[in-house]
C-alpha cells in the first residue's frame, strides 16, 4: 500500500445529503457511515479491511459494521472500493494540485521580479522656471512672430503662471499658442500685473472713501 503521509483529504457533507442518509440508515448506521468515510479519505481511497479493524476495534457487535461495509464497498483484492467517494477524492486532488500550481507560478514571479537598481538615476519632476522679459523677447524674435513679450509676460504673471489651475510647464509652448491665435502687439491689450491690480484696487477704495467723506462722513464698518 502507498504511503499516505501528507495525502490526507477532508470531505464536507452537505446538510441535504445528511438528511438523505436519515431516510436510508439508522442513527447508529449513519455514525458507522461517517467513520468509514473518514477512514476512506484518510487513506486516499486505499482502505483495507485491516485498516477498518484497527479503526473500529472498539465495536462490540460488528454485525452492523459488516453490514455497512457490504452496502458501501466493493472488495477488490484487499482494498475496499467506493466509486462515489473515489470521485470526490480525485476532485479534491485536482483542486489541490491546481491551487499548488497557481501558488508556484506566483512565487516564481515574485522571485524573478527584477529589483530596483539603486544606481539607476530616478526620474525627477521638472520644476517650472519663469522666463524673463529678455528670454520671451528673444524667443519671439527667433520665431519672427508679432507677439508682444511684455503683454505675454504680464498676462501669465497676473495668473500665477497657471492655466485652469494647472501650472504652466513650457512657456515657449504658450508663446506658440499666442502666435497661432494671432495675439499681436496691435491686437493685444496690455494686461495688468498683480501689483498694478492691487494698486488699482487701493485707488478705487481711496476714491470711494473720499467721495463718502465729501458727502457728510462715512461709517468705518462699510470698509
Amino acid at each position: 500500500m502507498k504511503d499516505t503521509k501528507n495525502k490526507i483529504y477532508y470531505f464536507q457533507e452537505k446538510s441535504n445529503d445528511i438528511l438523505d442518509l436519515q431516510d436510508e440508515y439508522t442513527i447508529e448506521e449513519i455514525g458507522i457511515y461517517f467513520i468509514l468515510k473518514a477512514g476512506y479519505f484518510k487513506y486516499s481511497g486505499e482502505l483495507t479491511l485491516e485498516n477498518i479493524c484497527q479503526r473500529c476495534k472498539f465495536f462490540g457487535d460488528k454485525s452492523k459494521l459488516n453490514l455497512m461495509i457490504s452496502k458501501l464497498f466493493q472488495i477488490q483484492n484487499e482494498f475496499l472500493i467506493n466509486n462515489n467517494w473515489l470521485s470526490e477524492i480525485n476532485g479534491i486532488k485536482k483542486l489541490s494540485e491546481k491551487r499548488k500550481e497557481i501558488a508556484e507560478i506566483r512565487w516564481t514571479k515574485i522571485k524573478t521580479k527584477p529589483k530596483d537598481n539603486p544606481d539607476k538615476p530616478k526620474k525627477t519632476q521638472s520644476v517650472f522656471i519663469k522666463p524673463t522679459l529678455q528670454e520671451v523677447n528673444n524667443y519671439c524674435l527667433e520665431r519672427n512672430n508679432k507677439v508682444d513679450p511684455e503683454s505675454f509676460l504680464d498676462y501669465y504673471e497676473a495668473r500665477g503662471w497657471k492655466i485652469k489651475n494647472v501650472t504652466v510647464k513650457d512657456w515657449r509652448a504658450c508663446v506658440r499658442t499666442w502666435e497661432r491665435n494671432s495675439f499681436t502687439k496691435s491686437e493685444t491689450k496690455r494686461f495688468l500685473t498683480k501689483q498694478e491690480i492691487k494698486d488699482q484696487a487701493d485707488k478705487d477704495l481711496f476714491d470711494k472713501m473720499l467721495k463718502k467723506h465729501e458727502h457728510g462722513g462715512f461709517n468705518d464698518d462699510e470698509f
